[in-house]
């Protein structure tokens, strides 16, 4: 592949250090995801729009700030799997237990701006990344 090919898919791409430096990217596989995990990709960016919730850091915030991580790397890691959602025995995804292990929670603040820069770097110029914002006519 030529060098210049090979950048563009990084494109709207937003690196993040985790055990290597991997990129963060919402495509229509990283939203569908989010989808069937929490019924709707506004549900699953919610608690970056909620600064109460997110001052508070519930475990339910940071389970979901960890899924956007999950769906954000499915473009780039062919080893995650992206039909799974939960282990039905166990109720774990082991492939997201794994990136979640590599979050430190003192680079919280750091992930969520990457998490929020990713988001607005998915949506086309002119519209907005408010997932709650009702479209112009």
């Amino acid at each position: 592949m030529e060098e210049s090919k090979a950048k563009d898919i990084y494109v709207n791409s937003i690196p993040i250090m985790l055990d290597k430096e991997r990129h963060i990217k919402y495509t229509f596989g990283a939203y569908g995801w989010l989808a069937r995990k929490h019924g709707s990709v506004v549900a699953a960016t919610k608690p970056l729009s909620d600064s109460e919730n997110m001052k508070m850091l519930t475990t339910k915030s940071m389970g979901i700030i960890a899924d956007l991580v999950y769906a954000g790397l499915l473009w780039e890691d062919e080893n995650l799997d992206r039909d799974s959602i939960d282990d039905k025995e166990t109720g774990k995804n082991k492939d997201r237990q794994r990136i979640t292990d590599l979050l430190d929670f003192s680079e919280l603040p750091k992930v969520i701006e990457i998490i929020s820069q990713a988001i607005n770097n998915s949506v086309p110029q002119g519209v907005s990344s408010d997932p709650t914002a009702t479209p112009a006519v």
